[in-house]
């Protein structure tokens, strides 16, 4: 399991890249993919909580509501995480003087948000394969128009789109960090594996519901809704569909 962990984390980092598009495509088709990008992400990311992560600590357990509480704790220290993050960007982002300043910032969040990404591979591929490939789609999905939003703070911050787009690859190799450290961990302490998945759920919870969802409610139009909607959806029967599959062969 440990080198098909690895391969995800690859896979995962090359996602980086996708600034390339960026580079010859107008900024009205960035906000249009974007857009169907999040939503979609947004149910991939909820799908793979309750049809994988939370179902296979379940079934590990005898009390569930150990499962619970550490989901729950998932979901605190995400928000603990990205609270100090913002609050950080948030004194930097009005002041030209400091554009420099924010990019640098921006660097170091995703240091510490692609190891996690990389932790949580795994964990997932610890757990099962079923669980790694279901868990690895869904981050690439989200990692999509996340590293889209911060190849655009790159550029804002003053940045060349060559080094922008270094930049980013560079720092998404951490998940490869997170893998390695993961599978680390994990073979000194399994016993903690049900507690680490759960907290890996919840921090995708908060994910989905913090970061996506809120995204979608800047557009109110009755056919964005609808599509919004149906994207959603899609998320949530890709990986109930990718998981039913992958647990029956």
């Amino acid at each position: 399991m440990f080198y098909q962990a690895i391969t995800a984390s690859i896979f995962v980092s090359l996602i980086s890249l996708v600034g390339i598009l960026f580079i010859v495509w107008k900024l009205d088709k960035q906000r249009k993919l974007q857009f169907y990008l999040i939503s979609f992400s947004a149910g991939s990311f909820l799908g793979v909580v309750f049809f994988d992560l939370l179902p296979e600590a379940l079934e590990i357990v005898d009390h569930p509501e150990e499962i619970m509480t550490a989901t729950l704790s998932g979901i605190i220290l995400f928000f603990i995480i990205e609270k100090f993050i913002h609050w950080r960007h948030c004194h930097l982002v009005d002041e030209n003087k400091h554009k420099h300043h924010l990019a640098y910032l921006n660097i170091v969040g995703d240091l510490f948000h692609n190891f996690l990404d990389g932790l949580a591979i795994a964990v997932a591929f610890f757990t099962s394969f079923g669980v790694g490939i279901t868990t690895t789609f869904s981050i690439i999905m989200h990692e999509i128009p996340q590293e889209i939003s911060d190849f655009n703070i790159l550029l804002f911050s003053g940045l060349s789109k060559k080094k922008a787009l270094l930049y980013n690859f560079f720092t998404a190799l951490t998940s490869l960090l997170g893998t390695v450290a993961g599978f680390w961990f994990l073979n000194l302490f399994e016993h903690y594996l049900p507690i680490l998945t759960s907290i890996t759920a919840g921090g995708f919870l908060y994910i989905a519901n913090s970061d996506l969802i809120p995204e979608l409610h800047k557009s109110n139009s009755f056919k964005q809704t609808l599509l919004q909607i149906l994207l959603l959806a899609t998320g949530i029967f890709v990986i109930m569909s990718l998981s039913n599959y992958v647990h029956n062969h």
